[in-house]
């Protein structure tokens, strides 16, 4: 999606500044228009910057232990323009040490390429954008701009039990009449990492269940739903074991009214994928704080003031009645979240530090 053209005119482009100079080109990178480099998977390929010298026609090579997921990445930078590029993944990784004969079969070999996309500096930011590389997309055959990037993202999944080993592959690149094989090698370890069951590890999260109250009919709401249990699994997949949830609440006829069911339904789900850490949960602090202060709180707490103490003291009974339908309803600990992302400055620090004491206030 992008901004209609009479809106996208409004907006200026500022690319990151490329300070790699050009390295200098072999004759057969000259010749077929294309160079094939390897960078850490960590570190950005921007839509215009050169190859360092010493990353082109480096190796692409990874190690991983069984059960683990790894990269082996690679981009292409274009000399000349190309109408249409195909990657192919030639076969298995074939294990050339060792005393077992073992392959990873292409099957376990994820192939998708980084798309750049426009992105402001920061979300306070206007009319001003570079593109940026971003997203993880399944591969398709495409052209190939020349002095434009192209990285290419091949995931493997390292099955329980892969023998140890030194696993060798190729891929395979088709430029127009251009044709580059980019060899592979993932070594993969003889030992199994060994999983910190004590760790609470999730993410910000804003589940799709919320909409299924005002779905307009049966397909929608199965649309949801669905929607939501995918993505648990692949949060469970990708090794996650909790998630941040929310509930609700509103001041009605002189009292707090909450949406327990709501709550209990979000959780019936994370159980049911097995997260089963304790819960990052939200509750109304802002909606306490405007009761008393007629006034929000800002973003990052920056239009605070310091609150009565009348508001801590509600704010304490607020977590005790969460607590108490909590046990009642033998949920999984809470662990609360009352502010987004507070800012470190002197009335947020504050403000915090009593919201946290009120919360500590009610014993688990």
């Amino acid at each position: 999606f992008t901004l209609p053209p009479e809106e996208m005119a409004k907006w200026k482009e500022t690319p990151q500044p490329n300070l790699t100079p050009e390295p200098k080109w072999t004759d057969r990178q000259k010749k077929d228009g294309l160079a094939v480099y390897t960078r850490p998977w960590a570190e950005p390929v921007w839509p215009d910057h050169f190859p360092r010298q010493h990353e082109l026609d480096a190796p692409v090579h990874a190690f991983a232990s069984p059960g683990e997921y790894e990269p082996l990445t690679f981009a292409l930078y274009p000399l000349a323009a190309f109408s249409n590029v195909n990657i192919h993944v030639f076969g298995s990784l074939v294990c050339t040490t060792g005393v077992k004969r073992a392959s990873i079969n292409s099957a376990n070999i994820d192939l998708r390429f980084v798309r750049y996309m426009n992105v402001r500096p920061n979300y306070s930011a206007f009319n001003t954008y570079y593109r940026a590389p971003d997203v993880l997309m399944p591969w398709q055959p495409q052209p190939l701009n020349k002095g434009e990037n192209l990285r290419l993202w091949l995931t493997v999944h390292v099955g329980l039990g892969q023998p140890a080993g030194l696993y060798h592959g190729q891929v395979l690149v088709e430029a127009d009449n251009v044709a580059v094989w980019v060899p592979l090698s993932l070594r993969v370890l003889p030992i199994t990492l060994q999983k910190d069951q004590s760790l609470v590890f999730g993410q910000y999260y804003y589940t799709p269940l919320r909409h299924t109250d005002n779905a307009p009919d049966d397909f929608s709401r199965a649309w949801w739903q669905h929607k939501a249990e995918a993505e648990h699994a692949d949060m469970r997949e990708h090794g996650m074991n909790t998630v941040v949830l929310g509930l609700s609440g509103s001041w009605k006829e002189s009292r707090w009214v909450y949406r327990f069911d709501r709550l209990q339904r979000d959780i019936d789900l994370t159980r049911s994928v097995g997260l089963d850490k304790p819960i990052v949960c939200s509750f109304p602090c802002e909606s306490l704080y405007h009761k008393y202060m007629k006034a929000g709180m800002g973003s990052h707490l920056g239009q605070i003031k310091m609150p009565p103490e009348a508001f801590f003291e509600e704010l304490t009974a607020m977590v005790r009645t969460i607590e108490s339908e909590a046990r009642r309803r033998q949920w999984p600990e809470l662990l609360y979240y009352p502010v987004d992302e507070p800012s470190t400055s002197p009335d947020s620090v504050a403000f915090m530090t009593r919201v946290m004491a009120a919360i500590k206030h009610v014993p688990k």
